[in-house]
């Protein structure tokens, strides 16, 4: 799956949308081909469109939960055959390692919430976007579970544009200062029927 970059500074949330869902198969709905202003139209009727009217945030974490779910009701009126089966965006704040392992082998991603400049004290109140898409379980014989990171952030030119990482979740949790101030795992919406 290609990495999607952040058409704006505030759109990370529908950028990882928008690879959330063509992962899982969901159509393209802008007519301009422009899946992440199909997302963006999705949170923001205003802006059917025009996406570029909606340069916005979501604010909140629990937030992508309605867009996903608005984006698929828009999405079964153009295909009756929906993919992803058990397709049932939550919230889940706190959730630990088991769930988000139970969720990616029913091959739901996770939109997660970090914040790299500060903990917040509700981790809804995360100020980055990221998809996990996967997990590994003693990653190089280190002993750690490690997850598949794509971050949609746009990289400075010339930069190495890491955004498909494999990082220790003890490492994503510290170093990359989790939305999550004292939990095992970050905070995210679940795509998938997971309890």
């Amino acid at each position: 799956m290609p990495i999607v970059t952040q058409q704006t500074p505030s759109w990370c949330w529908a950028a990882t949308a928008s690879m959330a869902l063509n992962l899982l198969g969901f159509p393209d709905l802008n007519p301009a081909r422009n899946y992440q202003c199909g997302v963006v139209a999705a949170a923001f009727s205003e802006c059917e469109d025009d996406c570029t009217k909606c340069v916005t945030s979501l604010d909140s974490m629990d937030k992508p939960v309605g867009v996903l779910d608005r984006y698929k009701d828009l999405s079964a009126g153009i295909d009756k055959a929906l993919p992803a089966k058990g397709f049932n965006p939550n919230y889940a704040a706190y959730p630990r390692l088991s769930r988000v392992k139970r969720s990616l082998n029913l091959s739901f991603p996770l939109i997660v919430g970090i914040s790299p400049d500060r903990k917040p004290a509700d981790p809804s109140d995360a100020q980055h976007a990221v998809l996990i898409t996967g997990y590994e379980t003693n990653y190089r014989g280190s002993g750690e579970d490690w997850v598949v990171v794509r971050d949609p952030y746009p990289y400075v030119a010339g930069a190495s544009p890491l955004r498909q990482r494999r990082l220790s979740l003890r490492s994503y949790q510290r170093k990359n200062c989790t939305a999550v101030a004292d939990s095992a795992q970050p905070a995210e919406a679940h795509l998938g029927s997971v309890p």
